[in-house]
């Protein structure tokens, strides 16, 4: 092992007992204390088996600068990340979205409720399904992107989204914890004004053209999503709205 993976292994543990500390310390404020340290042995005992498989396949040191920039110089991040691959922002996203799914069985009964064994299992599943609805969403969100100019491919889109969640992947445990509509519904906002951001920059069009696409993005969502609803929803909500007018 040369010089330079041996500065970049002693950053990453370090990244990674900071994460365990702050799994721990959070999991004693919820109640689930002992979960929390299985969990973070867990990270430790992984990352020292892996750590130099993670280490050829990610640059943490990057990473880190990445998940600090997206949050307060998101604009500058964009433009220095415009020639990252497809691979890379996944790969990014996949960390985050593990450290989210370590946070979340943590702070729910899922544990007591379904065991260990299950709990491992929707620590696999979960980041699996949001990988795989994070490409649906960019493949939406391009028919936009497209209508409005932007030319610079799909993959811009996505990558553009898949770092515009970094907040959420971050904070938005701690929020809904917290239970408060107010945190959420910024913690919300803040994830659009980076997919707003993360358009502009890596598709190269300006802030109205990216703001028609986004919004364009949450219409077509909701839309579908009434259409899964099927007619009952509909109707359920068109009578409760009627009679609320009437009474």
């Amino acid at each position: 092992m040369n010089i330079d993976l041996k500065e970049n292994t002693a950053r990453y543990l370090l990244f990674v007992i900071i994460i365990s500390i702050s799994i721990i310390v959070y999991s004693f404020f919820t109640g689930r204390l002992l979960w929390g340290i299985i969990a973070a042995v867990l990270i430790i005992i992984l990352t020292l088996l892996l750590s130099e498989f993670i280490i050829s396949q990610v640059k943490m040191v990057n990473f880190i600068e990445k998940v600090k920039g997206f949050l307060i110089e998101p604009s500058k991040t964009y433009d220095a990340s415009k020639e990252d691959t497809l691979v890379d922002a996944t790969k990014y996203f996949i960390i985050l979205m593990m450290i989210f799914t370590i946070l979340n069985v943590i702070s729910s009964h899922v544990f007591v409720s379904f065991g260990i064994k299950t709990s491992l299992f929707l620590l696999v599943l979960s980041p699996i399904i949001r990988v795989v609805s994070i490409f649906i969403y960019g493949a939406i969100l391009h028919i936009g992107i497209y209508i409005v100019g932007g030319r610079n491919g799909i993959s811009q889109t996505i990558k553009a989204l898949m770092y515009a969640y970094t907040p959420a992947l971050l904070f938005s445990v701690i929020v809904y914890f917290f239970e408060g509509r107010i945190l959420i519904f910024v913690l919300w906002l803040w994830i659009l004004v980076l997919v707003i951001f993360g358009i502009r920059q890596l598709q190269e069009i300006t802030t109205n053209r990216a703001l028609i696409a986004v919004l364009a993005w949450i219409v077509l969502l909701f839309l579908l999503w009434m259409l899964v609803q099927g007619n009952d929803f509909i109707y359920s909500s068109v009578s409760a709205y009627a009679n609320k007018v009437i009474n």
